[in-house]
């Protein structure tokens, strides 16, 4: 395996790992765990607004991720 596989697979790696914390951080603060919505001061009206951005952020960055782990 070459240098620029190695670091594809890497960078593949962490850009997964940054789509799961979303997901994660979406559930936490759907759930209001650890206080969360009222440490970033967010009302119920804007509450499903970062959840669709946390969400779909999570989701293309995993896309992304499996993309450049399984590249031939």
């Amino acid at each position: 395996m070459g240098t620029r596989e190695t670091i594809t697979k890497v960078v593949g790696l962490a850009q997964g790992v940054v789509g799961v914390v979303a997901f994660v951080f979406a559930y936490f603060l759907y759930y209001n765990l650890f206080n969360v919505q009222a440490m970033l001061n967010i009302s119920a009206r804007d509450l499903f607004l970062y959840m669709l951005l946390f969400i779909v952020f999570g989701f293309l960055s995993i896309a992304s991720a499996l993309f450049l782990i399984f590249e031939q």
